[in-house]
């Protein structure tokens, strides 16, 4: 199995996240190949971020790619890059994975093998096994839709389940 995972990262501020989260890919114990998406083009700034990068492995490699970013209209824009690095690495046949995922975001062993295990039993319900992106606020416990554009509250009971098994 190798993972391609991009993230994009603009703000110096969260690279000790983006650390974090390298450190939590390279823990998977497959291949992956990263990616940092970033607009920033000094070579300074490019080697402060690649300082927050772990050792590279044969398993493990990161890339930091900026062709053509900078001319983005919106650093928000940093997010799509993706799609042109997974058309190309999808040609890989080696590729068995892909994830855009934020910089100060984990994706842990525990999400990957929920991947895992449920895309065969999903897929008899035309489904694939995803993941909702929330934060909790820490003073009401209620979870939020980071990717609504009216921040709703959501309440995890009230979403749609299949059952796949009794465990």
């Amino acid at each position: 199995m190798k993972l391609i995972a991009c993230t994009a990262h603009v703000d110096p501020l969260k690279l000790p996240y983006l650390e974090r989260q390298l450190q939590s890919l390279k823990a998977l114990g497959i291949a992956v190949d990263a990616y940092v998406i970033t607009n920033i083009e000094a070579q300074e700034k490019l080697d402060q971020i690649r300082s927050y990068f772990p050792e590279q492995t044969e398993q493990f490699s990161v890339t930091i790619y900026n062709e053509g970013c900078s001319k983005l209209k919106s650093a928000w824009l940093l997010t799509w890059v993706h799609k042109k690095i997974m058309l190309d690495r999808f040609r890989d046949e080696t590729c068995t994975h892909f994830l855009n995922i934020e910089d100060d975001m984990d994706f842990t062993r525990s999400n990957f093998e929920y991947w895992l295990r449920y895309r065969d039993a999903l897929k008899a319900f035309k489904l694939f096994p995803s993941f909702i992106r929330v934060e909790q606020d820490d003073l009401t416990k209620e979870y939020y839709h980071t990717d609504s554009m009216e921040g709703d509250v959501i309440d995890l009971k009230l979403l749609p389940t299949i059952k796949i098994s009794d465990e």
